[in-house]
């Protein structure tokens, strides 16, 4: 029993698919998805017109039943003799070639006056998982014009047509050309939890066709499939992420915070390599095929706990302005912050955790007088080693970095080689590009743009698609960002409001910083464009920090008026 239980929890929480189609493809797929998850809609056409259903449609003027039956029938839970009986086909008589099942929906749509509520009544009867839905209630009819000028109406008719005439379809429509879809249908899409998943595919789809162009001088086609893996890996875990309840796994805080440190320390052991970024902030395991990047993994988990953290102090404690309040959350990030920097030498990501860190303690309600303080601090402390020269030696190169920035004549073959590169590279592009496939310097051969796959992958963007693609690529993220801020914004609880605050800055200040690197205003600390640079690691990471979002979204039952403060959970 205790083991049917987590999967039955599972399956009730799963996350919500909205299957739009017809025929017998939708049902097959719909006996495979209800044992994954409770939470199906079928949006099923209504332009069938042979067989049974024609039948029916011509005597009685219903809508055709026979693509909704086999929904249904796919996604009950009755006896079997109850689905040999809807299958059933009579072979006789003036039933003949018509199914029990087709006159059972005729009979409720009768009784019920409406085929809306027909195919409500009959998932009752049948209990099935999840929900059928007619895409609309009108009299459709699918027309098709073919090559040679034949106007043809009926889907039967245009197939036997088709196959007697040998002739291809030219163009296809519905009639009425513009058909309204019922209010439950439409509804039932706005749920649907694939929104955001086809946000993160759509900018990684890109950046692999950006990665592509940026590796193609040298024909290795590996880069293309380890991130074509990655998305795939990405999206199954995408979904099994979605299942995961936050307020079961914050139940284990201890385990997570000592798998945050542990798995930094990892990078003292041999598994720890620098994969030619100058800090070891990779892990190299030899029974996989790419390196782990500790950071992506552990800043999701860090966005967890700190969430937990600030809900705890706002609504048990109810004290966001004590000093030790303050200490609570910011010594826990400056821990994770400076353990992970002191063993790496990777600033830019050890940078990240202190920016995600500011942005969800401001959503939180922290007094301001602390943020002032940690500002001051932080400026009168880099002010103090800068003007005393005590930077060791060993670490000039990140000063140099900042100093570039301010004059980009100063060491331009070295510390400011690849912004200089990246910038010329940049400007080639205009606004409408070279062309994908022919950017000058992208095509070049080896050191005339460093990390164009990696870091400078914004750069590729722009000289071969323009402003144009540039443009694209920052609308993809930015829809991403706003995404998951609504999510957050419509969130039932202040734990789950501040995840995804947590992961809408990790992705924001990842694509700023890049972006900003790439046009010579921001310092090279090895940040690289969510979702558009190559690192399967990181792939398949943002999918699971997406995972999270999605998860949160589904859970969200409550709703709130407009103007109510972030994290409220107050219901109306």
């Amino acid at each position: 029993m205790s083991d049917t239980l987590p999967s039955l929890q599972q399956w009730e929480r799963g996350p919500k698919i909205v299957a739009v189609g017809g025929g017998t493809g939708l049902s097959t797929m719909l006996r495979g998805l209800k044992k994954y998850t409770k939470n199906l809609t079928a949006i099923v056409t209504v332009a069938d017109d042979g067989g049974g259903s024609g039948m029916l449609r011509r005597d009685i003027g219903m809508p055709p039943p026979g693509d909704i039956r086999h929904c249904m029938e796919a996604l009950a839970n009755t006896e079997p003799i109850m689905e040999k009986l809807l299958t059933y086909r009579f072979t006789e008589g003036s039933l003949s070639g018509q199914s029990f099942g087709n006159l059972i929906l005729a009979a409720l749509n009768g009784v019920t006056g409406s085929f809306e509520e027909a195919v409500s009544q009959m998932s009752q009867v049948l209990a099935i998982t999840g929900r059928v839905i007619p895409v609309t209630s009108a009299d459709v009819q699918l027309e098709a014009i073919f090559e040679n000028g034949a106007r043809v109406v009926g889907e039967s008719k245009i197939y036997h047509f088709k196959k007697e005439q040998d002739c291809r379809i030219a163009h296809v429509a519905l009639l009425p050309e513009r058909p309204a879809a019922l209010p439950a249908a439409l509804q039932a899409i706005r749920e649907a939890d694939l929104i955001l998943l086809g946000l993160c595919c759509a900018a990684s789809v890109f950046g692999i066709a950006m990665i592509y162009s940026a590796t193609r001088y040298n024909n290795d086609n590996r880069k293309i499939i380890v991130q074509t893996a990655a998305l795939l890996i990405g999206i199954v875990v995408y979904f099994g992420i979605s299942m995961i309840d936050l307020e079961m796994l914050i139940k284990r805080w201890k385990w997570i915070a000592a798998f945050n440190v542990l798995f930094i320390l990892l990078l003292k052991t041999p598994f720890g390599v620098s994969d030619n970024t100058g800090n070891t902030a990779w892990l190299k395991f030899p029974f996989l095929p790419v390196s782990i990047g500790p950071a992506e993994v552990v800043k999701i988990t860090f966005i967890i706990l700190l969430a937990w953290q600030l809900q705890w102090l706002r609504e048990e404690k109810r004290d966001l302005r004590s000093f030790s309040a303050a200490f609570y959350v910011g010594g826990h990030t400056l821990g994770i912050a400076g353990l992970y920097f002191v063993i790496s030498g990777d600033m830019g990501n050890a940078l990240m955790f202190l920016l995600i860190f500011v942005v969800m303690s401001f959503v939180a309600g922290f007094a301001l007088r602390w943020f002032a303080l940690l500002f001051g601090a932080s400026g009168a402390v880099i002010g103090g080693i800068i003007a005393f020269d005590l930077v060791p030696d060993s670490k000039k190169y990140m000063l140099n970095r900042f100093i570039v920035l301010f004059d980009h004549s100063y060491d331009v073959q070295g510390q400011g080689w690849q912004q200089t590169r990246s910038l010329l590279t940049i400007g080639g592009g205009g606004f409408w590009g070279q062309g994908y496939l022919h950017g000058t310097q992208s095509q070049a051969g080896v050191g005339s743009v460093p990390a164009r796959h990696t870091d400078l992958i914004f750069a590729v963007i722009g000289e071969e698609l323009g402003f144009v693609g540039a443009t694209l690529s920052i609308l993809l993220l930015v829809a991403i960002i706003i995404r998951v801020l609504v999510v957050g914004r419509r969130a039932a609880q202040p734990f789950h409001t501040y995840v995804c605050v947590g992961i809408a800055s990790m992705v924001m200040f990842q694509m700023i910083i890049n972006i900003g690197m790439c046009l010579f205003i921001m310092p090279v600390i090895g940040l690289t464009l969510p979702f558009f640079s190559y690192g399967g690691s990181s792939v398949v990471t943002l999918f699971t920090a997406m995972g999270f979002v999605s998860g949160i979204k589904k859970r969200t039952v409550v709703r709130r008026r407009p103007g109510r403060p972030l994290g409220s959970n107050a219901v109306y």
